[in-house]
């Protein structure tokens, strides 16, 4: 197959099979990179996809500008793109497992992408006071300060914003494709940052009449204009990566703010099950992957802190 017979199989055959819309765009988006780079330097009517050549893309120059963590999701798409060509009997099994084979990068300090408090004050007050910016703003406060994921930005609608007992508002956020939902707590600053795009955005809005089935985030055109529909987690994803440029931080991602996000709140001493429940998490040893490998260069045993008299007044 040339490159594009094989990013239309991969449209057909195995895309589509992913559940989760944003795995899917980005694995799309992934492909399309890797036979760009293939063309550049191959045939592009005859691709040699294989072991070798998956393994010198991700050694190639621009690759390895990528994060480690996009660089193993693109392996993740090519590893998916081989196992729906061997189905389809268009590669060996042997190939396929040579490809499945290659290891994923280990990211042994997961706590890298995390954000400063001065950064984090730095990036929320980049956006300007237009309809553009405080669209934005709400986009860097729900990621940063609620710790969703973009897909789960992109698909909350107003109606999903709710008030609990004793005032404080949560999120119903759906964002798994095993149709899990959870409530978000939303940090009093942050629904007020949602609010102010709101009422700019909807003259209803500021004066009660919320429409409820509408997305709460939304594209933004030149000149003002609001398309209400979704907004796509690609766009998400240039939102956060164009601030974080502005405030010297240029490989920023909106994992990165969910991130620092939990990672400030176990500095706060909040407790793990609970930032598990905030982020969705189903099992607890996702939630602590977040925050790397622990600190072990004690001066100190922790045992000796604790302030016991283990020898009950005696000496050995």
């Amino acid at each position: 197959m040339n490159s594009e017979q094989l990013l239309d199989f991969a449209h057909v055959a195995f895309l589509p099979k992913i559940d989760n819309m944003g795995t899917r765009q980005y694995y799309a988006q992934a492909l399309d990179r890797f036979f760009r780079w293939h063309d550049a330097y191959n045939d592009p009517q005859d691709v040699k996809f294989d072991r070798s050549v998956i393994e010198s893309y991700l050694k190639a120059e621009d690759t390895q500008k990528l994060s480690a963590s996009s660089r193993n999701g693109t392996l993740c798409a090519l590893r998916g793109l081989a196992a729906a060509l061997h189905k389809s009997g268009s590669i060996t099994r042997e190939t396929q497992f040579l490809i499945s084979d290659i290891k994923l990068e280990r990211q042994h300090n997961i706590k890298s992408g995390t954000l400063t408090p001065e950064q984090m004050q730095r990036l929320i007050n980049s956006p300007d006071e237009s309809l553009h910016g405080l669209r934005d703003r709400a986009v860097l406060a729900i990621c940063m300060g609620c710790g969703l994921r973009r897909a789960e930005v992109a698909n909350l609608k107003v109606g999903d914003m709710k008030q609990k007992e004793g005032g404080k508002w949560v999120f119903d956020v759906r964002g798994k494709p095993n149709g899990k939902s959870w409530e978000a707590f939303i940090a009093l600053d942050v629904k007020r940052i949602i609010d102010a795009w709101l009422k700019m955005r909807s003259r209803d809005y500021e004066c009660g009449f919320e429409t409820r089935d509408l997305y709460l985030i939304c594209p933004v055109l030149q000149g003002g204009i609001l398309v209400e529909r979704r907004l796509s987690t690609c766009t998400i994803y240039d939102i956060v990566r164009e601030y974080g440029n502005k405030v010297g931080i240029p490989t920023l991602a909106p994992h990165d703010l969910r991130r620092t996000y939990a990672r400030m709140m176990k500095d706060k001493r909040v407790k793990l099950e609970q930032i598990q429940a905030q982020l969705g998490h189903d099992s607890l040893k996702s939630t602590e992957t977040y925050f790397g490998e622990p600190d072990l260069s004690y001066g100190k045993c922790l045992g000796d802190l604790l302030t016991i008299d283990w020898m009950g007044g005696k000496d050995k």
